[in-house]
């Protein structure tokens, strides 16, 4: 299974890749460098296209980290999409 990937040094902390995210595994400020949480990325890839600078690729999961658990992600999903309704 594939993961997103940040190249770090090329992010402009645009934020776009965070509001595509559904279950917010990038975490970031704007105009700082945003990095993935590997253990939350369903590896939807919804992040990858809507990136400005082409810094997000996908890669394969590091064996030692965890894979996430769908009934997390579809959990962390409905509370991102409550939080955004407010």
């Amino acid at each position: 299974m594939q993961v997103a990937l940040i190249d770090e040094q090329s992010c402009i902390g645009c934020t776009i890749c965070l509001q595509r995210c559904p279950v917010d595994a990038i975490v970031g400020a704007e105009r700082r460098m945003h990095t993935v949480i590997g253990s939350e990325c369903t590896g939807c890839v919804l992040c990858v296209a809507p990136c400005p600078v082409d810094c997000i690729t996908m890669v394969e999961r590091a064996p030692e980290t965890p894979r996430a658990d769908p009934r997390v992600a579809r959990a962390r999903a409905r509370f991102r999409q409550q939080r955004l309704a407010r």
